[in-house]
């Protein structure tokens, strides 16, 4: 696999089209802030009863310490959505409680355009992560409950789901 290589089978033309996207359009990035991509991390409430994993796109800084300086981003290739935002928060939230620190900033840098859209991590944004973290875990603790099986919600995100091939909604 050389620079020159042709993209592996697996790879379709538009990914390849947005990978350009992102690496033309990103500013380069100095080895000093600690470039992580796709790191998966996870933090555990309750006893390690709920277990909550996130895996942002980009992760610069130092996560480990009370001074810690993280910025977290997310790298799009559509059209900015609300859900961005909450995604980005909640990320900031596992990483606080696995790292003991928040970042300073979370981001989302959409690829089309070249545009940004970024939040100082505060307590407020903390507090809305948490309240709509803990209502997920309420609905999903209902369900169990009650024994209530998940519905299924068709989407434009059913397009990046995994099981998209077998699934009535994704054929919605």
């Amino acid at each position: 696999d050389g620079p020159n290589a042709a993209p592996s089978a697996a790879v379709g033309s538009g990914e390849i089209a947005h990978g350009t996207l992102l690496t033309d359009g990103f500013p380069p990035l100095p080895s000093r802030l600690r470039p992580r991509t796709e790191q998966s991390y996870a933090a555990t409430v309750g006893g390690r009863t709920i277990e909550m994993r996130a895996r942002p796109d980009l992760a610069l800084g130092h996560p480990i310490g009370p001074d810690a300086r993280s910025l977290i981003i997310d790298l799009k290739t559509g059209n900015p959505h609300h859900s961005h935002v909450d995604d980005l928060r909640f990320y900031a939230l596992v990483f606080m409680l696995r790292w003991g620190a928040t970042p300073w900033r979370i981001g989302t840098y959409y690829a089309p355009d070249g545009s940004w859209i970024a939040e100082d991590v505060t307590t407020d944004v903390m507090q809305a992560a948490a309240l709509r973290t803990s209502d997920g875990i309420l609905r999903m603790a209902e369900m169990v409950a009650s024994e209530r099986q998940p519905g299924l919600t068709p989407g434009p995100s059913c397009r990046w789901c995994r099981p998209r091939e077998n699934c009535p909604g994704a054929a919605e």
